[in-house]
């Protein structure tokens, strides 16, 4: 059996590593990386080690039949939350183990193209072509989107990551990072732990925050995990949020406060630290529970419309929530908020390149700043645009098909690509971000993504052996 890997990230490593544990001898693997770093991704490449994974490390495990797997990997007197660096030094760790026990062939060239010819895939990089009976799509996530049309101009950074390849900015200048979820967490610490000494403010459209993970509360979730089957709406979603609540006995005024608008995303901030060191126990349960139903139930039996709904009046803010950052960024954050060193803003509404800079609008005024870094993602979530081309020819060849909510269409229980006419591609998986149209809350759970991989593997496998029978 012949079979490729585009993309060699946090899933591809994962594919690989599933591979080299359960295919039989004899097949060949080939893994295709554009920008050589095969195992981190571009989110785990080495850098300061100042921005942080927000799991813990049993969390983490690229294993999910090895739950402790990552943590027994890790030094005893570990952090709880450990460095994106050190996780990405893992990743290279199990693709490398991998990739020799497989004996794979590694090509540090981008897809441009694949084929179906004579039942088999053709993959084509600018250089060669490669024929695979299989193939996994893992092309990683898109990057930020330039909303406001600024690329080009000097003093813009397209995209922080790889946070190591980030351009040396002038540490008294004056930067502003546009968005303010965990990308644009992470662009803020690396230019602290790089020495920056000048203003910083984060800016978007919100001005949420991540939340404040607690790790301490552990909920057991009381009415929330029976079966459903019949097609949800989102006043059915709230009244099973809402039950877990009645049955926890806590107040649901104290879940609304973090759907009202207009809070001051500093004292928002300030607040729901203060809550994770006093053990409230309202956002730990909301996690869970949103959790739960998002990636195990709602979502699947959400109809497209409703999906449409949820993602434009509500995944802004459930984003936030369900993606909280570890207490000890938190903890800094308010620490550079205290010291003046960094304003988080509300209502952006523009921007425009000047000879000396920028000027930002929002809802409060206008401020003017050197430096911008871009982290924004809208909804629906683009294609990745480096992998254009290749999506391009897939689109071509009616071997994969668009989603409306984003990413490719696929079955989501074997996460094989569906054609035009919804008649699956077999063989051609697709995982990772390319599935969130479908997947949702599953594609940025990194359980929930090895859960998926280890679903296409064994479909593959069972394809295998019928087909040798």
């Amino acid at each position: 059996m012949r079979i490729g890997i585009v993309g060699a990230g946090a899933t591809g490593t994962s594919v690989l590593d599933t591979l080299a544990r359960l295919l039989p001898d004899g097949a060949a693997v080939t893994v295709f990386e554009g920008d050589r770093y095969f195992g981190p991704g571009r989110a785990y490449r080495p850098g300061s080690g100042a921005a942080l994974v927000n799991l813990t490390a049993p969390k983490m495990s690229l294993r999910p039949d090895q739950p402790g797997h990552f943590q027994d990997w890790l030094p005893a007197d570990h952090p709880e939350f450990v460095s994106r660096e050190l996780y990405g030094r893992y990743l290279t760790e199990l693709f490398t183990d991998a990739a020799d026990r497989l004996g794979a062939t590694l090509i540090g060239e981008y897809v441009v193209a694949i084929a179906r010819v004579d039942g088999s895939y053709v993959v084509r990089t600018g250089q060669a072509a490669f024929t695979f009976d299989a193939v996994f799509l893992c092309v990683g996530a898109a990057t930020p989107s330039d909303v406001y049309e600024l690329a080009g101009t000097p003093g813009f950074v397209a995209d922080p990551y790889p946070l190591d390849t980030m351009p040396s900015l002038s540490p008294e200048a004056s930067v502003t990072v546009l968005g303010t979820g965990l990308s644009a967490v992470d662009a803020v610490l690396e230019l602290i732990q790089r020495g920056h000494r000048g203003r910083l403010r984060m800016v978007s459209r919100s001005g949420y925050l991540p939340g404040v993970r607690d790790t301490r509360t552990k909920p057991v979730l009381r009415s929330t995990g029976a079966e459903v089957t019949k097609e949800l709406s989102l006043l059915d979603l709230y009244r099973m949020v809402s039950g877990e609540f009645r049955a926890q006995k806590i107040p649901m005024t104290e879940l609304w406060q973090e759907f009202q608008s207009g809070e001051d995303p500093a004292a928002r901030l300030r607040r729901q630290y203060g809550q994770v060191l006093a053990g409230a126990p309202a956002l730990p349960v909301f996690l869970a529970v949103a959790g739960h139903l998002l990636e195990h139930q709602a979502w699947r039996l959400f109809g497209d419309e409703t999906r449409a709904v949820f993602l434009r009046d509500w995944h802004g803010l459930v984003a936030t929530l369900c993606a909280p950052m570890p207490a000890r960024t938190a903890r800094r954050l308010v620490g550079l908020l205290d010291d003046g060193l960094l304003r988080v803003s509300a209502g952006l509404t523009g921007i425009h390149a000047h000879h000396n800079g920028y000027t930002v609008s929002t809802g409060q005024g206008d401020f003017e700043t050197s430096y911008v870094v871009n982290t924004i993602r809208p909804n629906p979530v683009p294609l990745p645009g480096r992998a254009a081309e290749l999506i391009g020819s897939l689109l071509a060849g009616e071997l994969a098909d668009t989603h409306p909510l984003g990413g490719l269409r696929l079955d989501a229980e074997t996460a094989t690509a569906l054609d035009g006419t919804g008649m699956p591609s077999p063989g051609l998986y697709v995982l990772g971000e390319l599935a969130i149209g479908e997947l949702y809350v599953e594609t940025t759970v990194l359980t929930a993504i090895t859960h998926r991989v280890g679903q296409a593997v064994h479909h593959l496998l069972g394809r295998s052996s019928k087909g040798a029978a």
